[in-house]
């Protein structure tokens, strides 16, 4: 069984979708793939159970035969991180990672190794990235969101230098992601031969897709809770900015009647006629 580590320098770089992509990849290609999220500081109560929500969206999508809840052996928690702040775990978790990493892993060909949103996660209570990845000898591809020139080239450098830090390139790679059409071309001729030129393989570059990080309306209206006062049957349409604002009653009571004469508040149908429609997707 090989190992592979999938991390990145900061959060929403796309690295849980990578990770999945390439798992399903492998396994269109006949290779038994594993999976687990070593530490996570994303705890999430589901049927009265503690796991990570990544690792929840992994074994869906997968397909795994683990419980979802073992797929993250290191949760933590706000009880966890106090009792390491005052001194009272005596408990090494990498112990944990250890056995966790044995058991997924067991009868696969390659295990995917999901990392934190930066490489400082899980220091505090002794499993930064950089020694999980150390610990398993395993190869590390770093995600990273396109933003400023200067950031990306500066990331890449940095965990390149912190990998050798602990005593091996474990640095496979680096994945360029979300790069908007203007910026294509540089990111192309100017950035990578930079970084391939310092010893640090380009391993992809993908394009920006606003409607990967969208969300629909339903979906929206499902995660909060909510009630649609205006705007029905735009269920499908994507939802790309929000504006958090406040309505008072009196307003809320005319949005209520202006949505039961089929009329829709300006505001309402300024937002959902902008939006393109879609046809339905998965919801994670």
């Amino acid at each position: 069984m090989k190992p592979l580590y999938i991390t990145s320098l900061s959060t929403f770089t796309g690295k849980t979708a990578v990770c999945l992509a390439l798992g399903q990849r492998m396994k269109a290609s006949g290779l038994k793939v594993g999976y687990m999220k070593p530490v996570s500081i994303q705890p999430w109560l589901q049927h009265g159970k503690i796991l990570d929500e990544d690792a929840a969206f992994a074994h869906r999508i997968l397909g795994l035969e683990e419980n979802p809840e073992e797929l993250s052996p290191v949760i933590i928690t706000d009880q966890l991180l106090e009792r390491a702040l005052k001194g009272e775990l005596d408990h090494d978790l990498m112990v944990d990672i250890r056995e966790a990493y044995a058991k997924l892993g067991e009868g696969k060909d390659v295990l995917l190794m999901e990392g934190g949103g930066h490489m400082r996660e899980g220091t505090c209570v002794g499993v930064r990235s950089v020694n999980v990845a150390r610990e398993f000898d395993a190869p590390v591809v770093v995600v990273q969101r396109w933003d400023q020139p200067l950031f990306i080239v500066d990331a890449a450098m940095s965990a390149k230098y912190r990998y050798q830090q602990v005593g091996k390139d474990l640095l496979l790679g680096v994945v360029i992601n979300s790069v908007s059409k203007t910026q294509w071309a540089y990111a192309h001729d100017v950035v990578v031969p930079f970084l391939e030129r310092n010893d640090i393989p380009v391993l992809g570059v993908l394009p920006e897709h606003r409607n990967l990080s969208a969300i629909s309306v339903d979906e929206l209206i499902d995660v909060l809770d909510a009630e649609l006062v205006a705007g029905k049957g735009k269920g499908d349409a994507l939802v790309e900015e929000m504006v958090v604002g406040a309505m008072s009653a009196q307003s809320r009571c005319r949005a209520s009647a202006a949505s039961t004469t089929k009329r829709s508040s300006p505001a309402v149908t300024a937002l959902t006629s902008s939006l393109p429609r879609s046809t339905p997707r998965p919801s994670r």
